[in-house]
């Protein structure tokens, strides 16, 4: 007689974060320009972008989406780079800023990347552990021989 086969069946994600990859990115985005053109802001917009992440990692934690920390940061520079090069433009005058923009385009969203990729990694698989306990448990399936 054969032995019955058991099956776990679990939905690990939770729902979609697209939206709040949007915004967040259109948050950092705003953050990033107001940290280049203007440095009388520099504080409040590192602490915007800084928190504004730290969020962002909640919710994907809460989510259960902890891999889209890889993506977020991709999603938030392709927003990003056009308005950061206007935003050295404005700093820098306009020849000088187009040089350093592109410059700052081509190679800041590796710098970018490494920034926020971490902090939103960290913060959501921390929220993920301590939500477990209150996770509901997984439904099993037993499904048996068939008689013949």
């Amino acid at each position: 007689m054969a032995n019955p086969v058991v099956i776990r069946v679990r939905k690990e994600v939770r729902g979609p974060v697209g939206g709040a990859i949007v915004l967040w990115s259109i948050v950092a985005t705003w953050s990033l320009v107001l940290l280049i053109a203007h440095p009388t802001y520099h504080s409040g917009a590192a602490h915007t972008l800084l928190w504004s992440t730290v969020a962002l990692g909640g919710i994907l934690g809460i989510q259960r989406r902890t891999a889209m920390a890889w993506i977020a940061p991709m999603v938030a520079w392709s927003l990003a780079w056009l308005p950061v090069w206007i935003a050295f433009m404005f700093r820098d005058g306009f020849l000088p800023g187009v040089f350093i923009g592109a410059v700052a385009s081509a190679g800041g969203w590796i710098i970018f990347g490494a920034a926020t990729t971490p902090i939103l990694f960290v913060v959501s698989a921390v929220v993920r552990v301590m939500l477990r306990p209150f996770r509901r448990e997984s439904d099993v399936m037993i499904i048996g021989p068939r008689d013949r």
